[in-house]
């Protein structure tokens, strides 16, 4: 015996439907008050504080805003951040949709292996693994490339030198996420939708929001000028994160690390709302479909012609950032050192243990309360039509990363005592909004599919067909907390009891490092991650990504 596997979205909600949405939201919204919106609030007033861990704060009002508005350092971040956020942008914006429309033009054996190739950059995606060998085998001059060593230390050219490094590391794991989420509307909603002109919209919409999820992430990248300059030379190279690391962790001075806090997270909260109201306002989705689109056409010479070059120019940008350790590795003068040599004493089972067991903890906690809350929202549909509303109250933090609560986090495990421990190194955020919002799109598409099919049972036409996507966000967040540097940095004061990427850069900071050493420890500590990651990837590219769509409710009849 079956049932309606929803409510319908074109009736009005019984009260029966609306308490179990309360009730499936509930853990949502109590995390998100709880790990967001009060931090968000006491930062906002530590702001307007003098503070730091050693005294009681006192009130002083502006003065904070005042007296970092009038320093030099600030306005040297503000610009450097903003300059780092239109690089960005017009690198992640251009060739991946290119890119996309190229690929487009030809059959899933095609896509899908093109896919795969840019699976690799997505898997590899260790920002504190490549930074370090740029910093040991080009800029560093205790090795033999002495002369590259000046792009670090000139004020003209740190900046610069920087962006490059940064774009071309970025620039295949844009490609390779690029060609998933902008094909997923080109792909359409079935074959009856797969003209151009009926994709527009999506293929608009998932342009303007990966747009602006690239401007909200790189206001809060704090790796690239951490890890190769430490915000030198004479603060060229300062982002807003790293200053508000710099006043809130080495000055202690929280009043002023507060202020800057509030800045970023006031401009989180446009962009965020921004992207809800788009999602709400053109009915936005992600469908299962079955079967594949197979467009033949006149022009695929072309097309192949311009995906040969733009797969050279791909390839080769995201192979560049890597080349230091590909020369070195390739050098046959290179006689690689034993790891033992390069960490002596150390426990790296406890290195490697720190590393995955807290992210694979947060990584549960936050995925669990996001898919609970996502039902709620997208499969129950409280508010019928207009459920999609409800990601409203989200949407502030959509794009907010441990940075800018840092400072009242902090302040709470101080005083808890979880700190230089496992359990500490667990991220503050209870709840993943941005799997919320993806989850809800998918509750919603496939409610929102069987209202056109046969009727199904609520797991048969819901919770069934989201295990894979869920495997998936979970698998993304997996390699984002392994590979997180900030938190971690901020919660162990010894390296050893750390985290990988914080202790590489610690023992990278404390002295000239020959490269055998470091090619050593790249490969053994950053090699089988990548491949594990590979795998998993990989297996979703060939099985499971091509059969995921976006569409508006213009689009998806």
């Amino acid at each position: 015996m079956t049932t309606d596997a929803h409510p319908s979205t074109h009736n009005r909600p019984n009260t029966g439907t609306i308490i179990g949405a309360i009730l499936l939201l509930s853990p949502a919204v109590i995390c998100c008050f709880l790990t967001l919106f009060v931090p968000t609030i006491r930062t906002f007033l530590l702001s307007m504080q003098n503070a730091d861990l050693f005294s009681e704060a006192t009130f002083v009002g502006l003065e904070n805003y005042s007296r970092l508005f009038q320093d030099p350092i600030f306005w040297s971040a503000l610009g450097f951040s903003f300059t780092h956020v239109v690089v960005r942008v017009i690198v992640v914006s251009i060739v991946p949709l290119l890119l996309a429309l190229a690929l487009s033009r030809f059959g899933p054996a095609i896509r899908i292996s093109t896919r795969l190739l840019f699976t690799i950059p997505l898997a590899a995606f260790a920002p504190v693994f490549a930074l370090l060998t740029w910093q040991i085998w080009f800029f560093n001059p205790a090795t033999q490339n002495t002369e590259p060593g000046r792009f670090l230390v000139d004020p003209n050219l740190a900046g610069p030198t920087l962006f490059m490094v940064d774009s071309l590391a970025i620039f295949g794991v844009a490609c390779g996420l690029g060609l998933i989420v902008y094909t997923m509307a080109l792909r359409g909603a079935g074959h009856e939708a797969s003209s151009a002109q009926r994709t527009r919209g999506p293929l608009l919409i998932m342009w303007g929001v990966s747009v602006i999820a690239v401007i909200a992430l790189t206001l809060q990248e704090f790796t690239l000028s951490f890890a190769l300059t430490r915000g030198g030379p004479t603060n060229a190279t300062t982002s807003l994160p790293l200053l508000l690391y710099s006043f809130g962790f080495e000055r202690l001075a929280f009043g002023e690390g507060a202020v800057i806090a509030s800045l970023l997270l006031t401009l989180l909260a446009v962009l965020g709302i921004v992207v809800s109201v788009i999602i709400a306002t053109t009915g936005a989705q992600i469908r299962v479909v079955t079967g594949n689109r197979t467009n033949t056409s006149a022009s695929q010479s072309m097309a192949g012609v311009a995906l040969g070059l733009l797969l050279f120019l791909s390839v080769g940008c995201w192979l560049l950032s890597f080349f230091p350790s590909v020369a070195n590795l390739l050098s046959p003068s290179l006689e690689p050192a034993p790891v033992e040599q390069f960490i002596p004493d150390t426990p790296l089972i406890l290195v490697i243990s720190n590393t995955i067991i807290p992210a694979l903890i947060s990584v549960v906690i936050q995925l669990s309360v996001a898919y609970v809350g996502a039902l709620g929202i997208g499969a129950l549909r409280p508010l019928g039509k207009r459920s999609e509303w409800l990601l409203v109250l989200f949407s502030p933090w959509l794009f907010v990363t441990a940075i800018p609560l840092s400072l009242i986090a902090y302040q709470d495990r101080q005083n808890i005592g979880l700190m230089d421990n496992m359990f500490g190194m667990v991220t503050p955020l209870l709840i993943s909004i941005p799997a919320l919002f993806m989850l809800t799109l998918f509750f919603k598409g496939q409610q929102e599919a069987s209202l056109h099919g046969q009727h199904s049972t609520f797991f048969n036409a819901i919770i069934r067909p989201s295990i894979p996507i869920t495997i998936l966000l979970g698998s993304i967040g997996l390699l984002l907390g392994i590979q997180s540097l900030y938190w971690p940095l901020l919660v162990s004061t010894n390296p050893f009891e750390s985290t990988i990427p914080v202790f590489l850069l610690t023992r990278a900071g404390g002295a000239p490092i020959v490269p055998a050493d470091t090619a050593t420890l790249l490969i053994t500590l950053g090699l089988p991650v990548s491949i594990f990651f590979l795998i998993v990837f990989s297996v979703f590219q060939i099985f499971y990504i091509d059969r995921l769509t976006f569409v508006t409710n213009r689009r998806a009849s």
